[in-house]
């Protein structure tokens, strides 16, 4: 199929479309997949993905921009920050994503039930995965420092307030930071936190140690962390956490354009997700950056779009 992106660990056996070669997703009995009907079926169930159409994406007139945006864990950028670098690519910048934490234990995935894999068999999923979202679909820089999740380094609960990582925090930061030097990048995405996921306020303080590393050189803006930034009163708490050591101003971003790009990209996802398809997760992104467009009209600035994402600027060196 023309621009598409065809997932790889989706197959076409004689009746169905299956998942990693063990579970039958979905029937296709009688369907012609070459048809309107057979071809918009995939695209809803995100076996294949259409191609990103930023409207400046040809003959491209590079702004400078350079955008260092940091995931915790595979799908962060997709769920959470993408709106602001696909706004930077159709302007002519480029973007470097760093994944910080790809090791997880087997009980992470949600298709254990269904599929028998390993736990480096899953980790190279995820890395497939991101790969194909950042490389093939965007067309930018992806690297990831493969470390074990939180689970993996002995915390028996993943979300908490505090971490006792500041040692592997500090290793993480100097990674950033002479990326970000060798990248040249003018700006660094990093998680929020909010919720206090150990794995993102490990990242959030290696994105601290990294600015204070470059100073002036990079702009540090945090975004908001989804699913977790759903939940308004975690989300007020770490805000007020953050800005009381912090100065920070908000930006929006539209995102009216970039939706159905953005729904495209987090679908390739497919290992973090066994009960939701590209439509769904239209529907979901549609609903959560609304949210936040009403929230940024109820502080008197309008973003001039009906959806959008919220960033935190850090305004200090």
């Amino acid at each position: 199929m023309k621009d598409t992106l065809t997932l790889p660990y989706f197959t076409q056996a004689e009746r169905s479309i299956d998942y990693l070669g063990q579970y039958k997703y979905l029937d296709i009995d009688g369907l012609d997949l070459d048809s309107p009907v057979g071809e918009r079926l995939l695209l809803s169930e995100g076996i294949f993905v259409r191609g990103p159409k930023l409207a400046q994406l040809e003959n491209l007139v590079v702004d400078g921009h350079k955008t260092v945006v940091l995931e915790p864990h595979p799908d962060d950028l997709a769920l959470s920050a993408s709106g602001r670098l696909m706004t930077s690519i159709a302007a002519g910048g480029v973007g470097k994503i760093i994944n910080i934490f790809s090791k997880t234990a087997i009980d992470r995935f949600p298709w254990r039930d269904k599929i028998t894999i390993a736990e480096d068999k899953f980790e190279e999923l995820r890395l497939l995965e991101s790969n194909l979202a950042v490389e093939e679909f965007l067309g930018q820089e992806f690297v990831s420092m493969k470390l074990p999740l939180a689970s993996k380094r002995g915390y028996e609960e993943i979300f908490g307030q505090t971490h006792h990582d500041d040692a592997l925090a500090r290793e993480i930061g100097e990674f950033i930071a002479n990326t970000s030097l060798e990248f040249g990048a003018d700006t660094i995405l990093s998680p929020l936190a909010v919720q206090g996921h150990i794995d993102h306020l490990v990242t959030f303080d290696a994105a601290i140690f990294a600015k204070r590393a470059l100073g002036d050189q990079v702009s540090l803006v945090f975004y908001e962390d989804y699913p977790y930034s759903r939940n308004k009163n975690a989300y007020r708490r770490r805000i007020g956490q953050v800005a009381g050591s912090y100065a920070l101003s908000s930006e929006y971003v539209a995102v009216d354009d970039y939706l159905n790009i953005m729904a495209d990209m987090a679908i390739i996802y497919r290992s973090q997700f066994d009960d939701i398809n590209r439509d769904q997760m239209l529907a979901i992104m549609r609903e959560d950056f609304r949210a936040v467009a009403l929230e940024a009209k109820a502080e008197d600035k309008d973003v001039g779009a009906e959806c959008a994402q919220r960033y935190w600027r850090m305004n200090e060196s």
